[in-house]
């Protein structure tokens, strides 16, 4: 597991808390996604990243609830031994490149909850009927649609850009990859919002599924990189 904040983005204070001296790590992660099953951590440290096993020395874990039922959220508190893998500009450039990555996996995790909530809302416009013809066949709820596939599509370009950039066009990559971590976290919290209100009274029901691709879509918008967070890096890699 990346033993980072919940944010992903910077951990700068935290990393700065977090403390690697004679082999041993001592500081507290916040929010480790499945940090209690990790068989080891790759923690952040104002000496650099080092990697921690588990093993029977390993870190206090805490389990923490989260809005998303799916994941596994532990704050975990580190006071043993480890080993620094990289220092200096070489810990620099790996933390920024695993940031890099991670948030555009985000951001295509983010288009497929996109998807599927598109998908699930047009089938429940189909079937379900009142005064004897389907919603769908209302206007303002074909508006309603179009404006879910607008997002999702656009959310598609970027990511799509993003992930061609990341292998093809690195220069550009943090600009682009910043760019659709951002777009598709707004977009995604439209999508499915949008999802279980089109649901109507059964949208927010355990018999439906809209909001638990909401509640998925609400923990990756913050999860490497938030949204705002994410324009700013977008701002700084431009030039602005």
């Amino acid at each position: 597991a990346d033993a980072e904040n919940v944010d992903g983005a910077d951990g700068a204070d935290d990393a700065f808390e977090t403390r690697f001296e004679d082999g041993r790590v001592r500081g507290r992660k916040r929010y480790v996604a499945f940090g209690a099953n990790a068989d080891a951590h790759l923690v952040t440290t104002r000496e650099g990243l080092v990697l921690a096993p588990r093993g029977d020395t390993g870190p206090d874990a805490t389990p923490l609830r989260s809005v998303d039922h799916a994941q596994r959220w532990a704050d975990l508190v580190f006071d043993g031994p480890a080993t620094l893998v990289a220092a200096g500009s070489d810990g620099d450039n790996a933390l920024a490149t695993t940031r890099r990555v991670g948030s555009l996996a985000a951001a295509a995790q983010l288009l497929g909850l996109m998807e599927r909530a598109l998908e699930i809302t047009l089938d429940y416009l189909k079937e379900r009927e009142t005064f004897g013809a389907p919603i769908g066949s209302h206007q303002a709820l074909q508006h309603r649609a179009a404006d879910m596939l607008l997002r999702t599509e656009s959310s598609r370009s970027a990511v799509y850009r993003a992930a061609w950039a990341l292998d093809a066009e690195p220069d550009r990559a943090p600009l682009l990859v910043a760019a659709a971590k951002a777009y598709a976290g707004d977009a995604a919290r439209f999508v499915c919002g949008q999802s279980i209100q089109l649901h109507g009274g059964v949208g927010f029901t355990w018999e439906y599924d809209p909001h638990i691709y909401y509640k998925r879509c609400k923990t990756l918008e913050q999860r490497y990189g938030s949204t705002r967070q994410q324009l700013d890096a977008a701002l700084r890699a431009a030039g602005l």
